[in-house]
């Protein structure tokens, strides 16, 4: 039995008339990565792609360079062979300069022109060029490897008897040397050994021949000097070290003034300068002898002297170191 279908009633028909008027949504559609696809991932890092890091670089040919040279004869010509085009570059040239300075080195190191065979000295009074000369240690030795500054202080040091020394050197094998020697005021013979001294009290060996030396004849060597504090002296180095004081020498050459001609001045550790008087007897006037006192001292020994004449006595020593308080004694 068939069962009869029903027409649909107005509100059916309304309501799927409002349903088929609405626009149907879009579907969306469903992003699938490469890993359900079923491709392996690609990673990209920088801007270039993968393929381009990958192409392999050309290598860049030298060019070279053809020369053609057309001959008298029409429609003849000669071609040379292909010259590369060479181009240097910095490590090239920074070895040919290395290669060139070694080389220039190299000769000016053996070449006899660079070479020293003589020295040229000004300024010697006493000293001799040979004796300077002998010491340098110089000769055949390249004129770039002297030292001028080292070579003056070996010259200071050798010779007490210079103050100063000053050096250049030129090319090609030039060695000029200027010294400037120290000037003896005072003799000073201890024993068998006589020194010189110049004003400053800088003792130094006796070489050659002076004029005007006050003689000193001693018995012990005289006081050491007192070293202040702020006088630049280099400790351990004895030839820089005063022999004696510089007011010790004005003493020396103040007393040699007033003493007879001819007659030595003498040291005494105990009584210090005087000397041997014709009448025969020492007289001491002590280590200091400044122009004033000196004068008084003078007096002061003449009235002793008289005074002991008119007695009959003869002394062995008289002493006017302390001027207020001279005295004479019969023996020594």
């Amino acid at each position: 039995m068939t069962k009869r279908r029903q027409p649909p009633n107005r509100s059916d028909r309304v309501r799927d008339r409002r349903r088929s008027s609405k626009p149907s949504a879009p579907k969306r559609r469903r992003k699938q990565s490469n890993v359900e696809r079923g491709n392996p991932p690609v990673m990209v890092r920088g801007t270039k792609s993968t393929s381009a890091a990958k192409r392999p670089k050309k290598r860049t040919r030298r060019v070279k360079r053809r020369f053609d040279i057309a001959l008298p004869t029409p429609g003849v010509e000669v071609r040379l062979p292909a010259i590369p085009s060479i181009r240097l570059g910095w490590r090239l040239l920074s070895f040919l300069l290395v290669l060139l300075l070694s080389a220039v080195l190299y000769y000016m190191y053996n070449s006899p022109t660079y070479r020293i065979t003589d020295v040229q000295i000004d300024g010697l009074v006493r000293l001799s060029a040979d004796t300077i000369n002998r010491s340098l240690l110089i000769y055949n030795k390249p004129i770039f490897m002297i030292e001028p500054e080292v070579l003056a202080d070996q010259i200071i040091s050798t010779y007490p008897g210079v103050v100063s020394a000053s050096v250049w050197t030129g090319f090609p094998a030039r060695v000029e040397v200027m010294v400037e020697e120290r000037e003896p005021v005072v003799a000073w013979e201890l024993g068998t050994e006589t020194q010189w001294v110049d004003a400053q009290g800088m003792s130094f060996p006796k070489r050659g021949e002076a004029e005007n030396l006050v003689w000193v004849v001693a018995s012990s060597p005289p006081p050491a000097p007192i070293v202040l504090e702020d006088e630049s002296t280099t400790e351990g180095d004895e030839s820089l070290k005063a022999f004696m004081s510089s007011e010790m020498v004005e003493s020396i050459l103040a007393l040699s003034g007033n003493a007879p001609e001819g007659v030595p001045i003498v040291f005494d550790d105990r009584h210090g300068f005087g000397w041997r008087d014709p009448g025969g007897w020492d007289v001491y006037f002590g280590t200091s002898a400044a122009d004033a006192d000196m004068t008084m001292k003078l007096s002061v020994y003449d009235a002793v002297v008289r005074r002991l004449s008119t007695d009959g006595i003869r002394p062995a020593i008289i002493s006017v170191e302390y001027l207020h308080a001279p005295y004479y004694r019969m023996e020594r």
